[in-house]
């Protein structure tokens, strides 16, 4: 049985209700791949155990994931994670994307890890290989004028990863090492932005309250040809993340200086 990191050592925000946030917590386990799809979760007692709470909130945190279609009960058998999860409507952002690069006066960024995983079978389809096969993952964190600015997840073939040196997955944004280490030009990103609040992890990493609201994004990246070369999944702190776009009707053009302090539909992918 696969059991996710963490769990023993999560502390709870006794003004949220336990339920709630454990059912966060489980839910960016399943999306960052530390509980597979299809594979089976610990039962109830044991995550009551783990949790240190009653077993009817385990039961209602479940039933928050179930609600949402992440897990799928089986009579006699026990709780296991979709196979099936659904995947997230996106948004194009039509124009040129700048990111927030890393080269940034004040910017520096922390490597957590750089390993490979099985791919998740909701980002099968993008990379164009099967779901379980080896894929590169990369965790870092951001850091702008000596605070934690974004937690960043990267994934991405295997075959790019091994052109990349460890030195510039602590140096460089991802795009950088994309376009100046790899020779690629990136044609556009997909992006859902949503709210979220900050589990114990979370909380940690960005140096935010447990429970504080907090910006998660979903990015998935291809070139100017139209080859997958990232998804990531990112999260910063709402009091220091601001999401600007400008949204012009096709064959409009920008007057000069009506669209100050923006020129063009800009977003920032902030890796």
């Amino acid at each position: 049985m696969n059991r996710p990191k963490g769990l023993q050592s999560h502390a709870f925000n006794e003004f949220v209700p336990y339920y709630y946030q454990i059912a966060g917590l489980l839910e960016r386990k399943i999306e960052e791949g530390e509980f597979l799809q299809g594979s089976k979760l610990p039962n109830e007692l044991e995550l009551a155990r783990l949790f240190r709470v009653s077993r009817v909130t385990v039961r209602h945190a479940l039933a928050v994931l179930h609600a949402k279609g992440m897990l799928l009960r089986q009579r006699g058998r026990g709780t296991f994670i979709s196979e099936n999860l659904a995947k997230p409507k996106t948004v194009s952002l039509n124009g040129f994307i700048e990111d927030f690069t890393l080269e940034a006066q004040g910017r520096e960024t922390r490597l957590l890890s750089a390993d490979s995983v099985p791919c998740p079978p909701e980002l099968s389809e993008f990379f164009g290989i099967s779901a379980g096969d080896p894929i590169s993952r990369v965790q870092r964190v951001g850091i702008v004028d000596g605070r934690p600015f974004s937690y960043v997840t990267h994934f991405l073939p295997p075959r790019l990863t091994k052109r990349i040196p460890a030195r510039d997955l602590r140096l460089r944004s991802m795009s950088k090492i994309f376009e100046d280490r790899l020779g690629y030009t990136i044609g556009e990103y997909y992006q859902t932005i949503e709210a979220r609040i900050a589990d114990h992890r979370i909380s940690e990493l960005l140096g935010v309250s447990i429970t504080s609201p907090v910006v998660y994004v979903e990015t998935y990246s291809r070139s100017d040809k139209g080859e997958a070369l990232e998804f990531f999944r990112s999260y910063y702190p709402s009091a220091r993340y601001k999401y600007a776009v400008v949204l012009r009707k096709d064959g409009v053009r920008s007057v000069p200086g009506r669209d100050a302090p923006a020129r063009s539909t800009n977003g920032h992918p902030g890796q």
